[in-house]
Parts: structure tokens; C-alpha cells; sequence
């Protein structure tokens, strides 16, 4: 779904703006309106910003389902076959106290395959509302002549099932990837998204009130996307994981932290929940990744719909 949304927002920025007209710098101010009324006017979309120093808050309310469940044509199995696979059983990261800590439990399991004949995904409509959002977001703060907040929150909600689903991103990646096709594999795993979540709070709330709203910072942002580059490792990568489940996780911190050259950290702890142990390592002991060639000379096939 990502690799859509991507090469959508390429395709539209590249024959939207192909001979770009001067733009007179607008304020902060000004580009939020800006977002709504682009939203609105060309997407027929009603958003609600909740602005913040560091942080906008986009909330999208929605009066119809934006998941999609369908039978399949193979219905109900087991699969007395089994699979060993690395499976997460818990996992979560924060940052306080000059730290990141990552508490998890990974533990090899077998996975034995079991189908309940029905799959579920975002409907293609959502998927283009979400090309929507983010290209409506380029366009409103393409030349502010103030600081542009570092975050975007996106948060969809269907309002009449209570159900939203959430999406966090560094607004410089946004607009890297719109011109940079060779950080598209990277840009997915700089991009946290949710799984849906629900609450009867969320029904009929059309302006956000059940939102917990706060002012996302770059130490709370990282240990966010650790968290989320772990989950697709472990659960979506096309290379397993090693059995090295700590030097795993250490050189995801390690590619993250390095990524944004972020230094304002001393030390990160890991506690492994399964082998009931605890282990921190200075910012000075995480090795530099190596550059992926992927993100660098691997060619990418953009499909246009």
C-alpha cells in the first residue's frame, strides 16, 4: 500500500508541477488554511488542524468505512504445516531520561498457517484520500516563510463505526520523497503507521475531542520510529532477522539515531522481557550503518494507475 501511495505522490507532483509559477512566501498561519481549503476544494476532504510548536495535528473524520473485508475464494483452512518464524509478543520503546529504552519479547515460535476466509485492507478510495492528504500537505507548505512544524499526525477516523487509523511523519522525508525515487524503500520504514484502533469516543466526533493531543518531540519521534522499523523487521521484511534478536534491535537504533545525525541521547537500554536481562550501551558504541545499496543503486519500478 505504501509503495502506491509513493509512487502516486510522485507521479503527481511531477506532472502537476512540471513549470512551477513563483510563489510569494506565506505565513505558518496562512499555509494551515491553506491545507484546509486545498483539502476541501479539491479532494472534497474536511480536515480539523490542531497546531503545536514541533507538531501538527491533522484529524479527518469520516462517515464511512475506510477498511475493506472480503471473502476469499479458498475459505476457511488449517494448515497442519508449520513454520519457525521470529514473532514478536511484546514490544514498546520510549525515551526519558537521556535514554531510549526498548522493552520486548521476541522468541522463536512455530507458525502453523490458518485462514478464516477473509481478508481485510484499506478500501482504494482511502488509499487515494491518503495520496490526497499528503500531497495536500507539499502543496500547502511548499514556501512558508516561517519554521514548518518537523511532524505531521495524521489521524482518519470513521466516525459512524468509531474505528481511525494513525500516521506519523518527519515533514523533510515527506518532501524528500516526492523527488527522490532511490529513498522510497527507506522512506517506509521512516513512515509510522498504526494499526487501526477503536473506541466508542470516536463515534460522531467530527471535530477531534477525544484526541490526546501533545507536541510530538525528536527523542519521542525516534523511539517511535525504532519501534516501527523493529515491527518491519520482524513482521514484514523480505530478510529475517538474525538470531541475535539484541544486535538486531541495536543496529536498528543504530540506523535510526544516524539517520536524522541525532546525538541528543547518552545511552539506550534494552530489556529483554523473555530472558529476563537488561543491557545499555553508550551512543558511542553504536556503529555508523553502512549505506544500503538498496537506498542507492538498486532500480525501483514505478507502476502510474
Amino acid at each position: 500500500m505504501k509503495n502506491l501511495i509513493i509512487s502516486s505522490l510522485i507521479y503527481l507532483l511531477i506532472t502537476g508541477c512540471a513549470k512551477p509559477s513563483p510563489i510569494e512566501p506565506i505565513t505558518l498561519n496562512k499555509a494551515h488554511q491553506k491545507l484546509i481549503d486545498i483539502c476541501k476544494k479539491d479532494f472534497d476532504l474536511t480536515v480539523k488542524l490542531f497546531p503545536f510548536e514541533n507538531t501538527l495535528w491533522v484529524y479527518i473524520p469520516m462517515e464511512e468505512s475506510f477498511l475493506d473485508i472480503k471473502s476469499t475464494d479458498e475459505g476457511p483452512r488449517i494448515v497442519d504445516q508449520f513454520k519457525e518464524t521470529r514473532t514478536i509478543n511484546y514490544l514498546d520503546g520510549w525515551y526519558a531520561d537521556s535514554s531510549f529504552h526498548l522493552k520486548y519479547d521476541i522468541t522463536l515460535s512455530k507458525a502453523y498457517g490458518k485462514e478464516y476466509g477473509f481478508t481485510s485492507a484499506f478500501t482504494d478510495k482511502y488509499r487515494k484520500e491518503q495520496q490526497y492528504i499528503l500531497l495536500s500537505i507539499t502543496k500547502a507548505y511548499e514556501n512558508v516563510e516561517e519554521e514548518i512544524p518537523d511532524f505531521f499526525v495524521i489521524v482518519a477516523a470513521d466516525i459512524v463505526k468509531g474505528i481511525e487509523t494513525q500516521m506519523i511523519l518527519n515533514f523533510s522525508d515527506l518532501k524528500r520523497v516526492m523527488t527522490d525515487q532511490f529513498f522510497h524503500e527507506e522512506y517506509t520504514r521512516r513512515n509510522i503507521m498504526d494499526y487501526p484502533t477503536g473506541h466508542t469516543k470516536i463515534i460522531d466526533d467530527k471535530e477531534g475531542k477525544h484526541l490526546e493531543l501533545y507536541d510530538l518531540t525528536w527523542p519521542d519521534f525516534l523511539a517511535k520510529q525504532m519501534v516501527h522499523r523493529i515491527k518491519n523487521k520482524y513482521q514484514r521484511s523480505a530478510f529475517p532477522p538474525s538470531e541475535d534478536t539484541q544486535q538486531e534491535i541495536l543496529t536498528i537504533v543504530s540506523e535510526t539515531v544516524h539517520a536524522y545525525e541525532f546525538t541528543g541521547f547518552e545511552t539506550v537500554q534494552l530489556q529483554d522481557l523473555h530472558n529476563e536481562t537488561t543491557y545499555t550501551t553508550n551512543k558511542s558504541d553504536l556503529k555508523k550503518p553502512e549505506e544500503k545499496e538498496d537506498s542507492k543503486s538498486r532500480l525501483i519500478n514505478i507502476k502510474f494507475l
